[in-house]
């Protein structure tokens, strides 16, 4: 299932929505009736919170949630570098983080449950931006060196293949995804459609 939204007009669906313990967590801010008439068919979570960038301040998988401020569940952790969303990919295999954040890569695997590596894509801190990922597959930035594909896969546990949505490879910040859903921007063009849905093998 593919589900097109464009929070506040604009393509960055995965700085707006948050995918976690089983529920795609939006904003009040976000959550208007044309919104939430689009995701009917996807478990969800408004939330009351005074920044509606969920994906840009947490970041999860099913079974739990990290960010820098409280809310949501979330474990906090103090850092300088706030937007943890930007900073960490995960399913429910394994997450990748950023080296900006490599002092908290034990206390992150430990509430997500999951084994944690630390890594760049196409030599950039920023892995949660440039990576979209489920438990089947994980589709990345298309400079994304050989190196660092193979240290995703691993560190996820599933295939790993480059990937844009609306010719922009900041997939992280422009789609979010379960095994059931892609959630993204209508700005995806037909073949990076099929190509995301295959590579994370999406009905």
């Amino acid at each position: 299932m593919i589900i097109r939204v464009q929070p506040f007009g604009t393509d960055f669906v995965g700085l707006f929505l948050l995918l976690a313990k089983g529920k795609l967590h939006f904003s009040s801010y976000v959550g208007n009736k044309s919104f939430v008439r689009r995701i009917k068919d996807v478990p969800s979570e408004k939330v009351d919170m005074e920044t509606h960038l969920l994906g840009l301040f947490y970041g999860g998988n099913s079974k739990g949630i990290v960010g820098s401020m409280p809310g949501i569940g979330a474990s906090v952790f103090e850092t300088r570098y706030t937007a943890i969303g930007n900073l960490v990919a995960a399913n429910d295999k394994g997450a990748i983080i950023s080296p900006l954040i490599k002092g908290l890569q034990k206390k992150i695997g430990a509430e997500l449950g999951v084994p944690v590596r630390v890594g760049t894509v196409a030599g950039l801190n920023i892995p949660g931006s440039l990576i979209v990922a489920n438990n089947r597959g994980a589709c990345v930035h298309p400079e994304a060196s050989e190196e660092e594909m193979e240290t995703i896969g691993r560190a996820m546990g599933v295939p790993v293949d480059v990937a844009t949505i609306g010719k922009s490879g900041y997939l992280g910040a422009m789609a979010v995804a379960s095994d059931d859903a892609l959630i993204t921007t209508p700005s995806i063009l037909a073949p990076e459609m099929a190509h995301v849905m295959e590579v994370l093998e999406i009905d």
